[in-house]
């Protein structure tokens, strides 16, 4: 693949880019790379132009000088890059968390959207409502270590070896597993750690609500749907707590 920089509203974002036809752009998880696409982008490059872009404070591009990192400023800043790089409507291809900055593009402009591919979008204020503080643990243990790569100058292996003894029951079961997560996250801001507990953060298209909403769980869905905008929505299966997919 092709390494690229364009800047948008002035930071400069880094992006793959490879093949030929219809643009699908690729939008990673919070702290992500875009080298979480990189075993799938060369199945899809005879018939497609793929563009897995690395959102501000992730991988290679530019820090937030502000730490802007909330939803509504990657929706945003998404939404100029699929503009000026794309040039033409594009298929959204979101995991988690970017699925929701794609959702927030087609809101905004459904004219830049072709359709979306969501895997595993976040539900709305899931972050905010203190139903998943293990996971928020976690992920304060993983800014640590990334604030201490950049702190202390870590090679890349002393920062998997860091990682690992922050979350040794993972590095005991999954060490490849978390090797490639220790790579995924290297290069970010570790100002997005502190912004994953903003309570402007709702990690909906929506800006957050000033008061705090209960928690509800997503009901199971149909594998693909059409919105109210004619936009065609691939989803995966995402059942409520306690059910079985």
């Amino acid at each position: 693949m092709a390494t690229r920089t364009a800047n948008v509203n002035g930071l400069n974002l880094v992006y793959e880019h490879e093949g030929s036809g219809p643009p699908i752009v690729f939008l990673h998880t919070f702290t992500g790379s875009a080298s979480q696409f990189e075993t799938l982008i060369p199945f899809l490059t005879d018939d497609y132009t793929c563009i897995a872009v690395e959102l501000r404070g992730h991988g290679r591009s530019d820090r937030s000088p502000e730490g802007h990192y909330i939803t509504k400023h990657m929706v945003a800043e998404a939404t100029a890059f699929i503009e000026q790089v794309a040039g033409t409507p594009a298929v959204l291809l979101g995991q988690s968390w970017g699925a929701n900055v794609a959702f927030g593009v087609a809101a905004q402009r459904p004219d830049l959207v072709r359709a979306i591919y969501s895997d595993e979008a976040v539900p709305a204020n899931l972050v905010l409502d203190g139903s998943n503080e293990r996971a928020l643990g976690i992920m304060g243990l993983v800014g640590d270590a990334v604030s201490e790569k950049h702190r202390e100058g870590l090679s890349f292996l002393q920062f998997a070896n860091r990682l690992a003894a922050k979350l040794p029951r993972w590095a005991a079961m999954d060490p490849a597993g978390l090797v490639g997560f220790a790579r995924l996250v290297a290069g970010s801001d570790p100002a997005l750690y502190a912004a994953i507990r903003n309570p402007d953060n709702s990690w909906s298209p929506e800006e957050a609500s000033p008061r705090r909403r209960p928690y509800t769980p997503p009901q199971a869905t149909r594998p693909s749907t059409t919105c109210a905008t004619g936009l065609h929505i691939t989803s995966t299966h995402f059942p409520a707590p306690g059910t079985r997919a």
